[in-house]
């Protein structure tokens, strides 16, 4: 990963979060830190660390005041087109810069698109996203992790992914939280960039699965047993 940054973001300041390591999760973990795996929800270990690594990041970027904050899982790598980093450069600035002029909450810089994007009428290069997975690479606002932090997503956990999907009232398979209209100011005011900036190692461009991952390969918590118990092997 530092050799990604270094190789595209010459000029930047980075800082590694320890992530959450879901080999070490256990009963006793999940009930300590208020984790419940939202109900009918086949949640894995490896989706509750990967949560959790980011929620870790929201909490530090409002503890610490950040206004905008660029998140990176350690397997991204930049969509450079020909090694022309100068020119991922100009348009990246160019899409951040669209970003801060809209006050937006969140920005993806790569996703897998799942359904078609919203329009967009206030956009000049944005785009709105509708369902999307991936948490790889996105840029957060201070707003932004505040809204993310606001609700009970530990006692009815879901991946990281989808639950940035249900934040931006995107998400088929969630009922956003029930909310009333009252209670939607919650929700993130999120965009995309138009072309992928970013990728995961991981994945093919058709998003066809080519290495194995940590996270997909993870055992399910089986919320049918007793919480001492949660199914763990």
């Amino acid at each position: 990963m530092e050799k990604e940054l270094g190789r595209v973001f010459t000029d930047m300041n980075f800082s590694r979060v320890t992530a959450v390591d879901s080999w070490s999760i256990d009963a006793q973990f999940l009930k300590t830190v208020g984790v419940r795996p939202m109900e009918d929800e086949n949640v894995k270990l490896g989706e509750v660390g990967c949560f959790l690594s980011h929620r870790k990041i929201w909490t530090e970027i409002v503890e610490n005041r950040l206004a905008l904050t660029l998140i990176l899982e350690d397997d991204v790598q930049f969509a450079t087109s020909n090694g022309d980093v100068e020119e991922f450069r100009t348009q990246l600035d160019g899409f951040v810069k669209e970003f801060v002029r809209l006050d937006g909450d969140l920005l993806y810089l790569g996703r897998q698109i799942k359904e078609s994007d919203v329009q967009c009428s206030h956009c000049r290069q944005l785009v709105k996203p509708s369902y999307s997975y991936g948490s790889y690479a996105y840029l957060l606002s201070l707003e932004g992790a505040r809204k993310l932090l606001s609700t009970d997503v530990l006692a009815n956990m879901i991946a990281v992914d989808e639950y940035l999907s249900l934040m931006f009232d995107e998400n088929p398979r969630f009922d956003s939280w029930n909310l009333s209209d009252d209670d939607r100011s919650i929700f993130l005011d999120a965009y995309s960039v138009p072309l992928e900036m970013a990728d995961v190692l991981w994945y093919m461009t058709d998003g066809t699965k080519w290495l194995l991952s940590d996270t997909e390969e993870s055992v399910v918590i089986n919320v049918t047993k007793s919480s001492e118990d949660c199914g763990f092997p």
